[in-house]
């Protein structure tokens, strides 16, 4: 399993407007149909999360065209490790338990 950082911005900011968990939403199956899981959020707009594989080229070109286009996005691969601890003390809780409590229902 590899961990992956993804920060995105929308296109159209003004879906966003009209539903703030639009791009959420779409950005949560969209990886999940790829085999993604493990997701926290440890600021508004930066999602992290693991997949089985480390090839970021197919993955994020996969992702693009899940996305179809809709947001600007940066994935970037994190260095392996069996915990996370650099990222404990960056993260936000409450938006990450609101996040993960997203993810659930999605």
């Amino acid at each position: 399993m590899r961990t992956y950082c993804l920060t995105y911005d929308a296109v159209d900011s003004e879906k966003y407007k009209k539903d703030p968990n639009y791009f959420r939403e779409k950005i949560v199956n969209a990886l999940k149909g790829l085999e993604c899981e493990n997701f926290h959020m440890p600021v508004a707009t930066t999602i992290i999360f693991d997949h089985p594989f480390s090839d970021i080229d197919s993955l994020s070109l996969r992702f693009r065209i899940a996305m179809n286009s809709e947001i600007y996005f940066f994935l970037c691969l994190i260095g392996q490790s069996e915990k996370r601890p650099f990222l404990n003390q960056w993260i936000n809780q409450k938006l990450s338990d609101e996040f993960d409590e997203f993810v659930s229902n999605t």
